[in-house]
């Protein structure tokens, strides 16, 4: 007889009511508080970027570019809305708390990478297929917030990938030809194309 036991979705789940356990082949140990939070997260009880930031507040957040997005989203001016604006940002989950939620720092920080140095792009062009060389012909860290780098890493890699005619006519405009293999482990994400005996590789970094 073979019993099947599908897997909870209210993890995570407590022995004696006080110890939580991670199997680990075949032993088994106590979770650590990270592995805690990611079982929570997988079950639906808790959200990374809803998560409060210390030593963040109102401040930290780029005014600006909160006002742009509001208003292009809901067509209604900041300005004349009855609700003070951070009861506004807390109700769009961007501050808990009085500090400034995970969203809510790298969508509209000012500096987020201050607070979050992981969260930056090191994007490098090397020669060659391997990494391991001491020469490269472009580098550049990309920081700011996510509309900041999303343009400045966009920037990065039209200038520097390969515009070719394919099948137009000789007085069009190149077409961006990009072959890309992403490797993701969590920590790098790589975008790959074959250019002349030459790697693209653009890095997210955790330190």
């Amino acid at each position: 007889m073979v019993i099947s036991v599908p897997m909870g979705s209210n993890k995570f789940y407590m022995a004696n009511g006080k110890d939580i356990w991670v199997k680990l082949g075949a032993d088994k140990r106590r979770a650590k508080r990270e592995e805690i939070q990611r079982l929570l997260q997988s079950s639906g009880h808790l959200y990374a970027d809803e998560m409060p930031v210390e030593n963040t507040n109102l401040s930290d957040i780029n005014i600006d570019l909160f006002r742009s997005f509001y208003e292009h989203r809901t067509h209604e001016k900041l300005e004349d809305l009855n609700i003070p604006l951070e009861k506004l940002i807390s109700n769009l989950k961007l501050m808990a708390d009085d500090k400034l939620t995970l969203a809510g720092l790298v969508v509209f920080g000012k500096k987020p990478e201050e607070k979050r140095p992981q969260f930056v792009i090191k994007a490098v062009l090397f020669p060659g297929n391997s990494p391991a060389v001491s020469e490269y012909k472009d580098s550049r860290d990309i920081s700011g917030n996510i509309p900041k780098i999303f343009e400045a890493g966009r920037s990065f890699l039209i200038n520097n990938l390969r515009w070719v005619q394919k099948d137009q006519h000789f007085n069009t405009t190149g077409i961006l030809r990009i072959m890309h293999e992403c490797k993701n482990a969590g920590i790098t994400v790589d975008f790959i194309e074959e250019k002349e005996n030459e790697q693209f590789k653009v890095i997210f970094h955790r330190n």
